[in-house]
């Protein structure tokens, strides 16, 4: 730790010091000396003045300075999905504050620190910690993998009452698995797939996709209106 140490004597000039700070380093005759505390700890400072008559006085002030030892650390994945959220786990020594930044722009002020990248990269993630007296700072790298680039189609596009079959087929990247909710309870997989409907309502079709290499995966949402057809005559 650096410190910078000011004499506010008064009386009549000139005066010379001795400063000792308790560390068991060389005094200092300066008048406004520095010195590096180079281990942990809390020290007493001895300040011994003479003024321009001959007089001398001193003044020590017991446990003046402490010095911290604080370091900033954190862990995390060291990749993550696009649109995932991330968690970043503050190992740093005792501290009382913590400033994160994510590199794409956004913050955070607690621990852990919690962000969601909204498109893929490479970022560097920095924590700032204190302990109310000192800071340190450490930044480390994180790579945002792209998830699959997803959508479909389904055929009837406008559906007839039902019951009524409908037939879904996926655009995506060769080797991405599908698996389809079809929002009445029923399920299924694969790129191209059908589902029958039985009765009348309005269905969350939901598309997710999965890079099975990453993990990754997106999501793709559509909303189908199946009415009653009921035909009158006048």
């Amino acid at each position: 730790g650096h410190a910078v140490f000011t004499d506010l004597s008064s009386g009549t000039g000139p005066f010379s010091c001795i400063w000792r700070f308790g560390d068991g380093s060389a005094p200092s005759t300066a008048a406004a000396p520095s010195h590096d505390y180079m281990a942990t700890g809390t020290y007493s400072v001895t300040l011994v003045i003479t003024d321009g008559h001959g007089c001398t006085d001193s003044v020590v002030i017991p446990a003046y300075i402490t010095v911290a030892n604080v370091h900033a650390s954190f862990t995390y994945p060291d990749t993550v999905c696009v649109n995932s959220s991330v968690t970043f786990t503050n190992t740093s020594s005792p501290h009382i504050s913590s400033s994160w930044t994510f590199g794409d722009g956004g913050t955070y002020s607690s621990d852990p620190g919690l962000h969601s990248y909204t498109s893929p990269g490479t970022y560097t993630v920095r924590l700032i910690i204190s302990d109310g007296f000192c800071n340190d700072t450490v930044a480390h790298t994180i790579v945002v993998l792209p998830g699959p680039t997803a959508s479909f189609t389904q055929s009837p596009l406008h559906p007839c009452p039902p019951p009524i079959s409908i037939s879904f087929t996926a655009t995506v990247p060769p080797g991405t698995l599908v698996t389809w909710l079809y929002g009445d309870g029923g399920t299924g997989t694969g790129v191209t797939t059908s589902h029958l409907y039985g009765s009348r309502g309005i269905y969350t079709i939901k598309m997710i996709s999965v890079n099975p290499a990453t993990g990754c995966r997106d999501t793709v949402i559509h909303n189908d209106t199946l009415y009653d057809l009921v035909p009158k005559i006048h």
